[in-house]
C-alpha cells in the first residue's frame, strides 16, 4: 500500500470521504470538511489530514486547553503523528499511515482528535455555510488544496473573479492586438540587438576573421541567454493583458515570438547590408535573412533554432495568465 492512489483510498474508505480530486480525497466526519492528500516521495508517504472550522485565529482557545486521551498524547508525544492548528483549519499529519491504515485504526484516531476539538470549545456547524453562517451547503467545495464548506452566495463572487480572468471579450481582444504587436516590436530589439552584439565581439576577437573557438557550453549557454531574454521581453510585455481566455496571452505570446523573431531577423540582415557596404534593398535584406540560417551550417541552424524554441518556451509560461485564487 505504498502507492500515494492506494494510500487515498484507503483513507477514503475508513474516514467515510466520498469526494475525490486528483491528489486528494475529502468529504465530512464528524461534521467537520475533511480532507486528505499524501506527503513524501520514495514510496514513504505520510497522510496530511486538513480539518476546516469556523473559528477565526481571535476566537480560537490556547492549545493548552485541548485535552487529549492518553493515547493521543502518546502519538503525539513520540512523533507518530503531528497537530496544528489556526484559523479556519486543523492540520493532522500521520507520518507512517500503513500500521493505522492495515489495523483500520485511522477512524479512531480522528475520534480522538475531533474529541480534543471540542474540548477546546470547537464545534461543527452541521451543513451551515462557514463564511456566511447562514445558509445550508449542499456540496463541499475543493479546489487550490483546501476543502471548504461554502454556499453557492458566497462562492460566486470568488468564481466570476477568475470567470472575468478567462473571458475574451471584444475589447480584450482589440487591447492583445495592441499589446502584441507592442511586445513583438520589442522582442524584435532584443532578439536583434543581441545577436548583433554577439557577431561585433567575435569579430573583435577574432581580429575581422568573423569565427573563434569557444567551449560548445558557452556557446549553448549563450543561446539560451537570448532565447530567454526576447521571449522574456515579449512574454513580460503580453502579460499585462488584463482578460481573455486562459490561452489566449499565451497564444498571443507565441505568435509575438514568431513575430519578433522575424522582425529581428530583418534587422540583423540589414544591419550586415549597411555594415557591408551592399546597396540597400528588400532584396538584399531578405537574401542575407536566409543565409544567416542556411551559409552557416548545420550547428548554426541548430543553435538559432534552439534560440527560438527558448524564446517561445520562455513568453509562454510568462505571458500565460496567472488565475487568482479563491481563497478558501
Amino acid at each position: 500500500m505504498t502507492e500515494p492512489s492506494h494510500i487515498l483510498a484507503a483513507v477514503a474508505e475508513q474516514l467515510g470521504l466520498d469526494g475525490e480530486d486528483e491528489d486528494a480525497v475529502y468529504g465530512c466526519f464528524d461534521g467537520f470538511p475533511v480532507a486528505a492528500s499524501t506527503l513524501g516521495a520514495s514510496g514513504e508517504f505520510g497522510v496530511l489530514i486538513q480539518i476546516r472550522h469556523h473559528y477565526s485565529d481571535d476566537e480560537l482557545a490556547s492549545e493548552d486547553s485541548f485535552e487529549w486521551d492518553d493515547d493521543l498524547k502518546r502519538v503525539l508525544a513520540d512523533g507518530q503523528v503531528k497537530f496544528e492548528i489556526e484559523g479556519g483549519i486543523a492540520w493532522l499529519t500521520v507520518f507512517q499511515p500503513e500500521p493505522w491504515l492495515a489495523k483500520k485504526a485511522l477512524a479512531d484516531l480522528m475520534d480522538r482528535v475531533m474529541a480534543g476539538l471540542s474540548s477546546a470549545g470547537i464545534e461543527s456547524l452541521g451543513n451551515v455555510c462557514h463564511y456566511c453562517r447562514s445558509a445550508t451547503v449542499q456540496e463541499l467545495t475543493y479546489a487550490e488544496g483546501r476543502v471548504a464548506q461554502m454556499c453557492d452566495a458566497c462562492l460566486a463572487p470568488r468564481r466570476r473573479v477568475q470567470d472575468d480572468q478567462t473571458q475574451i471579450s471584444g475589447m480584450g481582444v482589440a487591447g492583445a492586438l495592441v499589446i502584441g504587436s507592442m511586445a513583438s516590436v520589442i522582442g524584435a530589439v532584443v532578439w536583434a540587438g543581441c545577436w548583433i552584439a554577439d557577431f561585433v565581439i567575435v569579430n573583435s576577437l577574432s581580429g575581422g576573421q568573423g569565427q573563434i573557438v569557444v567551449p560548445q557550453l558557452l556557446v549553448i549557454g549563450e543561446v539560451v541567454t537570448i532565447g530567454g531574454l526576447s521571449g522574456g521581453a515579449v512574454g513580460l510585455v503580453v502579460s499585462r493583458i488584463s482578460q481573455g481566455g486562459y490561452h489566449f496571452g499565451a497564444i498571443i505570446g507565441l505568435l509575438g515570438v514568431l513575430a519578433a523573431v522575424l522582425m529581428g531577423e530583418c534587422v540583423i540582415a540589414a544591419w550586415i547590408v549597411i555594415s557591408q557596404g551592399v546597396p540597400f534593398s528588400p532584396v538584399s535584406v531578405l537574401v542575407v535573412a536566409i543565409l544567416l540560417w542556411t551559409d552557416a551550417g548545420l550547428e548554426n541552424f541548430v543553435y538559432r533554432a534552439f534560440a527560438v524554441l527558448m524564446s517561445l518556451v520562455c513568453a509562454y509560461f510568462i505571458s500565460k495568465p496567472k488565475l487568482k485564487p479563491l481563497g478558501l
